[in-house]
């Protein structure tokens, strides 16, 4: 769990104990975090944290070097190995070798400030990054980051929240109130 700029580690298996001294104090203010296995990316207001955790006072907390801050908390997803975030430049994949701009080669920095990345939010499905944005330039759209090809494809559907349901293998959209 998070409070304000601090990482809290609970017992194992028992979600309602927090012990004082299995908390981790970071440099900023805590905006999301991707949790899988042993390891933990937390983003920040300021740089994003890499931790590994083999017990909960067992941990290290490497801050990844990157000068891409995450600016919307509902664009950050899990990869498995990694996170990606949309930051004020592009999307951004970081995990433990460090941090890239993804979108860099792909399309301008201009263009992806015209998609407004405040309201971006962003879900994976098939190895495939899909974000949904409500730019006043632009209006409401979406976009599919495909991993395999480094490219992004516009989409004009817009939803309001979704849901990767792996075990079924789909993508479940709220469109216009219907699911």
């Amino acid at each position: 769990g998070a409070d304000g700029n601090t990482v809290r580690i609970c017992e194992p298996y028992q979600g309602h104990a927090w012990p004082e001294d299995y908390k981790e104090p970071l440099d900023n203010e805590i905006t999301g975090m991707v949790a899988a296995g042993n390891y933990v990316i937390v983003t920040t207001r300021g740089n994003p944290y890499y931790g590994v955790i083999s017990a909960p006072d067992q941990r290290i907390f490497n801050k990844l070097e990157t000068e891409q801050t995450i600016v919307s908390a509902r664009s950050l997803v899990d990869t498995g190995d990694g996170a990606i975030y949309a930051a004020a430049d592009g999307l951004v994949l970081v995990g433990a070798g460090g941090s890239s701009l993804l979108t860099r080669d792909i399309i301008s920095e201009e263009y992806w400030r015209s998609l407004d990345p405040e309201t971006i939010h962003g879900y994976l499905y098939k190895g495939q990054y899909i974000g949904f944005y409500d730019s006043g330039t632009l209006g409401q759209g979406g976009f599919i980051f495909d991993f395999s090809n480094k490219s992004i494809v516009q989409i004009s559907t817009y939803c309001t929240a979704a849901h990767s349901d792996l075990a079924e293998g789909a993508l479940y959209m709220l469109v216009g109130g219907d699911v």
